[in-house]
């Protein structure tokens, strides 16, 4: 069942992205359809990630499958932040181009060390039941502690990035300009917050939390 349901919003992800790149192709001046094209593309390709994550057999199956991730989310995310910047038209430069800074050097970083960023050793896996299939999450690792701050900073950033965007957007007045940053807070940064707590009870294995970006934007 978490096969189908996987495979089933990863196609989901695919036709809505396709439609918004339709979208853009007819308006070109819209960037923010561009971007959920782009989107919905990432998380496709996470949602194939995540499916490894779940059913890796080893602890270095599961090492090499994180690290893997990273490329999908990448891209999930500069779409994201790209998409609140162009949907507002509000977002502070210098604080995207930050966040894109920080992204990419987690991203080159990822690939850097052994065996992934997140971890400095992933020793075994713990099997759970999740929709009466057997899917695999971390049992005894050591994460990086440097990573989880680094996390946690990119993840306090990209909240006010989307917070402050949505507030200058909202004093413009206007209900279009209030429900747009309305969109933003509710719809994003706030499902965005609650990734981040379920993914790290997943890492530190205090819950057995599958990471999932359709769950919420997810934050490595």
């Amino acid at each position: 069942m978490v096969t189908i349901l996987w495979s089933l919003c990863g196609a989901v992800s695919i036709a809505l992205g396709a439609v918004c790149g339709w979208l853009w192709l007819i308006e070109r001046r819209d960037r923010a359809s561009l971007m959920l094209c782009l989107l919905g593309a990432a998380a496709a390709g996470s949602g194939y990630a995540e499916l490894g994550l779940m059913h890796s057999a080893t602890a270095a199956e599961y090492g090499e499958w994180h690290r893997l991730y990273h490329v999908p989310v990448f891209f999930a995310f500069v779409s994201l932040v790209l998409f609140v910047y162009y949907y507002l038209g509000t977002g502070r430069l210098w604080l995207l181009w930050t966040i894109l800074f920080v992204r990419s050097g987690v991203l080159i970083s990822n690939f850097l060390l052994h065996p992934n960023f997140n971890f400095a050793s992933i020793d075994s896996l713990r099997h759970v039941s999740a929709l009466g299939e057997q899917i695999s999450v971390i049992g005894v690792a050591v994460p990086r502690p440097q990573a989880q701050m680094i996390a946690l900073g990119s993840l306090t950033l990209v909240i006010a990035y989307f917070v402050d965007a949505a507030v200058r957007r909202w004093r413009k007045g206007g209900p279009d300009a209030r429900r747009k940053a309305l969109a933003v807070i509710l719809g994003i940064a706030l499902p965005l917050l609650v990734a981040f707590v379920g993914q790290q009870l997943g890492l530190r294995g205090i819950a057995p939390v599958p990471l999932s970006t359709f769950c919420g934007p997810w934050v490595p």
